[in-house]
């Protein structure tokens, strides 16, 4: 029993399934308490209220009028008006089992911000894993990656959470690059379609570094002389491009019919600026005043120290060892040097899990209030009828 047992994890799909276990715990772990309190808990007073709106919007709508999930109940009459923000359709989807279950949009707005963490870290262990064949190091791109503090700055903002189609989306491009299958082809152009539907933000700024990634491995391996590559990789990528092409288009009519365009000083003001990777955001413990007179709105991008060294080190330290070796084990012993690593990878940010510490969900901040429904803000029981008027 114990040899089959032995035998059934190490079947992939059970390895996988184990490590994205692992990942919800730490994020339960590094959110705590937010798990206790989900259906009444918020990281912000306005952001969550609108993206729980959409992620119930897009379950109703896939049901009822799946053809105009774009007019949406809200600033009536104008048209497209779901494309006023991001459509979190991809999201959406993974959550229509909490919807069917029953759950409101506050809670399943809860769960979705969880499993952001989880399978942003899972799926940059994936792409580590696959690029560099050692589980040690795909644990600490994973931990690093999925729970980096410019995170916790961006808790209202789900979408920005939700960045595990980012990885997926190269992994399944170097998995391609080294065999140009059919099935490598297929998950190619569904990878580069889920991360499109996911966010309208994440397919944009994508673009550059994806193509710039294949054509880095491409010259590295002298690989674009297969004709497999160009056929099979070009028909996979144009039927994602059709397939997007449903959820561009409302965007597209919305900059003609109503001017909502990014203008040049908007790009200019979200840029980062390099004094921005050395801000910390405002809720971690350690770094919260580290040069706090450069602080703007959403760009706290210190990733702390270690993330830095083990960058460093990786470069400087580490000899490369033969490509096959590092995938005999799975990689369970380096747990009890990685349960280290964790506390210190994203700098003891775990303490406070909201933005707005008139909100926060920590029993531990002074601020905390057991965070009821308040008048300010529509109540779970009254949310569904809201949304729906």
């Amino acid at each position: 029993m114990a040899v089959r047992s032995l035998e059934k994890l190490r079947h992939p799909a059970v390895r996988d399934f184990l490590i994205i276990l692992a990942f919800l715990a730490l994020t339960i772990v590094m959110t705590w308490p937010w798990i206790l309190h989900l259906r009444t808990a918020t990281p912000g007073p306005g952001d969550p209220y609108l993206i729980s709106w959409i992620l119930w919007w897009d379950y109703h709508q896939t049901f009822h009028s799946p053809l105009n999930l774009f007019h949406a109940n809200i600033f009536y009459p104008y048209r497209y008006t779901l494309a006023f923000t991001e459509h979190h359709y991809a999201i959406a989807v993974l959550c229509f089992p909490f919807f069917a279950m029953g759950l409101q949009p506050l809670t399943v707005q809860g769960i979705a911000t969880l499993l952001g963490f989880a399978l942003s870290g899972y799926c940059a262990f994936r792409l580590a894993r696959t690029l560099t064949g050692s589980n040690s190091v795909a644990w600490i791109a994973g931990i690093v990656f999925g729970f980096i503090p410019y995170r916790f700055s961006q808790l209202p903002h789900l979408v920005y959470l939700w960045a595990a189609s980012i990885p997926l989306l190269l992994e399944a491009l170097v998995l391609f690059l080294r065999a140009q299958t059919r099935r490598r082809a297929v998950w190619l152009g569904f990878t580069f379609f889920l991360n499109g539907i996911s966010s309208v933000h994440w397919l944009l700024m994508t673009l550059i570094p994806l193509a710039l990634s294949a054509l880095l491995f491409l010259f590295r391996n002298q690989g674009w002389r297969p004709r497999d590559l160009w056929r099979r990789g070009l028909v996979a990528m144009a039927s994602a491009g059709v397939a997007l092409l449903p959820f561009l288009w409302p965007y597209y009519r919305v900059s003609k019919l109503y001017g909502f365009v990014r203008n040049a000083e908007e790009a200019a003001f979200y840029s980062a600026k390099p004094i921005d990777w050395l801000v910390g955001i405002n809720g971690n413990q350690m770094w919260h005043m580290m040069n706090d007179y450069a602080r703007a709105p959403e760009r706290e991008l210190f990733p702390g120290f270690l993330p830095i060294l083990l960058a460093v080190a990786a470069i400087f330290l580490i000899k490369p060892s033969p490509a096959d070796e590092p995938r005999k084990k799975f990689g369970f012993r380096p747990w009890k040097h990685h349960a280290r690593l964790f506390w210190l990878s994203t700098d003891f940010d775990f303490p406070c899990v909201t933005v707005d510490c008139s909100l926060c969900c920590c029993p531990r901040c002074p601020t905390f209030t057991g965070l009821p429904a308040g008048p300010q803000a529509p109540s779970q029981k009254k949310f569904p009828d809201l949304v729906a008027r």
